[in-house]
């Protein structure tokens, strides 16, 4: 007896049709498994489309591959930093010679190194530095490319906060004082917050939303987020929070074996839900040991809009 084994055909995109303009700061933001890093590496030259097309600086990425390639700084998550570096030269060789190859000044790239918080290392062999140091190394490489367009895929990854947001602002720096496009590949809407001009959402391969902070905030017509944490919650929490007409719920275990749970809830008007919410917690036994009101973020719109496009939307 033959097995047979029927092969489905998964689209990582699906239908996505963007344009991101000369000089914009533009954020890719969504899930693992949304599509982000796939539309990276189409416009990066590194895997072709299976259909459509795509252009980088007006050069189509398949037929002008070669064209398009030089327009463009990729720079990976940094779990493919080693590709970067060899590993038996030290950091200040590594550099020396990426910096030739791009033709940077070699004192701008000791510069930067410092910056990076990697002046200390720069005579030691790139492989026994820590994960940490060869993810700022990676980085700091993948940058010395100038370009008209910046591709980069999750680049905080393994970055200590300080240093995620020196990168940030580096970027920044280059977009509003050289004109550089940036797009820019994460999963934290704060991250996305912090730096783009405009935010491309993106959920199972399809562009869900697209505009600014502002506008993707408004138009998901939530207004407050309210943020509480409880124990003793022995009930469907998600369940009781919908009543409420929501704009969307997400509830988090943090010790489901004693009942405590992290949720958020966007609201319009916490003023008239947060006491009929209170006293139905309270009536049911479960006691509120955190509690807070902030205005809608970005956070709240994409929690809005990539659970709408699951069907998971409420009120």
């Amino acid at each position: 007896m033959r097995a047979v084994v029927r092969k489905r055909e998964v689209y990582a995109l699906s239908g996505v049709s963007l344009r991101v303009g000369e000089g914009e700061f533009v954020c890719v933001l969504g899930p693992n498994g949304s599509g982000k890093t796939t539309l990276i590496k189409i416009l990066a030259g590194i895997i072709p489309p299976s259909s459509g097309r795509a252009e980088v600086m007006g050069y189509d990425v398949v037929k002008e591959r070669d064209m398009a390639v030089r327009q463009v700084t990729y720079i990976p998550s940094l779990a493919a930093a080693g590709a970067w570096a060899q590993a038996k030269l030290t950091v200040k060789q590594n550099l020396r010679i990426m910096s030739r190859l791009f033709g940077a000044r070699f004192e701008d790239v000791l510069d930067l190194a410092g910056r990076f918080g990697l002046g200390d290392v720069l005579d030691r062999p790139f492989g026994s530095l820590s994960t940490g140091q060869q993810a700022r190394v990676g980085l700091l490489i993948g940058l010395l490319k100038r370009s008209p367009v910046y591709l980069l895929d999750e680049p905080t990854m393994g970055l200590s906060p300080e240093v995620a947001r020196m990168l940030r602002g580096y970027l920044l720096d280059l977009n509003r004082r050289l004109g550089v496009t940036v797009l820019y590949a994460t999963h934290h809407p704060l991250e996305a917050q912090e730096v783009a001009s405009r935010v491309i959402i993106m959920d199972r391969g399809r562009v869900i939303a697209d505009g600014s902070v502002g506008e993707l905030v408004r138009s998901s017509g939530v207004e407050e987020s309210i943020v509480l944490e409880a124990y003793r919650v022995y009930f469907d929490l998600g369940g009781l929070l919908r009543e409420f007409g929501p704009s969307y719920v997400e509830v988090r275990p943090l010790r489901s074996e004693v009942g405590e749970y992290e949720a958020v809830l966007g609201v319009r008007d916490s003023d008239e839900v947060l006491p009929r919410l209170l006293n139905e917690l309270i009536s049911r036994g479960a006691r509120v040991s955190r509690l807070s009101v902030r205005r809608a973020s970005l956070e709240d719109a994409y929690l809005y809009y990539v659970g709408s496009a699951r069907g998971e939307r409420y009120g």
